[in-house]
Parts: structure tokens; C-alpha cells; sequence
């Protein structure tokens, strides 16, 4: 990391944050997301992704998945569910993981959203939810799951 990178992360992941807190306020009230949140989300992950200075290979991944959202996953999920993901992505392709934490990042948003619908009786026999529910609060969460998760795992070291 290079130096003063820590002030620049810190700022970017507290503005990336409001963007997505907004997000998932919309997405609550109004099950609706303005592009305007987007369009704040994506410096932030972009100024994310150049403090952990990135090389080619994951902008490539962020690249890569970010397509993967846009085109096969728009269609299993809303639009706005497809930005929030690719906004996220950005500050999880980082190092030599390419879009393994992305993806991990998916998984565990799925498998909140089940555990908290199973609970709440809004799943049918087919798996597919009752009454439709926002999802992006569902990411927002997991995507402070895995940050935190990538940060304990990068600054501990375990010697065998």
C-alpha cells in the first residue's frame, strides 16, 4: 500500500458506504434505485481500487465481472442488484485474488437473503420468494461481511 493510501481508502469506503446505505434505503422504500447512486458509488470504488494499486490482471477481473453481472445476471435479478455488485467489486478484485471475493461477496448475499426469508416464511416449495423483497440491503451487508473477513485474513499471519 502505498503511503497516505490508508486516509484515501478510508474516506472512499465511508462515501462508498452512504452510496450504498442510499441504495438500500430506496431499495426498501421504494424498490426502486435512482442511477444517480450509481454514478456516486463508482468514483469511490474506482478511487478504492487505485489506493490498492491495482495492476491490469484485476482490472481485467473487475472488468470481467462486472460484465458477467450486466449480462447474465440482470436477467435472474434487478438492474439496480447488478450496479450494487459491480460497484462492490471494485474494492474487492484487489491482489492476486481476481474475482474470487466478488464472488464470495454474491454467495453470501444469497445465502442471507434464503436464511432470512426460510425464516420468515416468504419462500415457497419451488424456492422462489412469496413477496418480493429488496435485495440490495441483503449486499450491503455481506459486502461488509466480506470486507471485514478480507481485512482480518490479509493482516493475520499463521505460521505453520
Amino acid at each position: 500500500m502505498r503511503k497516505g493510501a490508508g486516509v484515501i481508502r478510508i474516506m472512499a469506503y465511508i462515501m462508498l458506504s452512504g452510496g450504498l446505505l442510499m441504495a438500500s434505503w430506496m431499495d426498501r422504500k421504494e424498490c426502486w434505485v435512482y442511477n444517480y447512486v450509481w454514478w456516486w458509488c463508482l468514483p469511490w470504488g474506482c478511487l478504492l481500487a487505485l489506493a490498492e494499486g491495482w495492476n491490469i490482471r484485476t482490472w481485467i477481473a473487475a472488468a470481467g465481472f462486472t460484465a458477467l453481472q450486466q449480462l447474465v445476471f440482470g436477467h435472474m435479478y434487478g438492474r439496480a442488484d447488478c450496479h450494487a455488485f459491480s460497484v462492490c467489486a471494485l474494492a474487492e478484485c484487489t491482489g492476486d485474488t481476481g474475482i474470487l471475493w466478488p464472488l464470495c461477496h454474491m454467495l453470501l448475499a444469497v445465502i442471507l437473503l434464503t436464511v432470512v426469508q426460510l425464516f420468515h416464511g416468504n419462500v415457497t416449495l419451488d424456492g422462489k420468494l412469496r413477496i418480493p423483497q429488496p435485495f440490495i440491503p441483503y449486499i450491503t451487508v455481506s459486502f461488509w461481511m466480506v470486507t471485514v473477513l478480507r481485512y482480518f485474513l490479509n493482516e493475520t499471519y499463521i505460521y505453520a
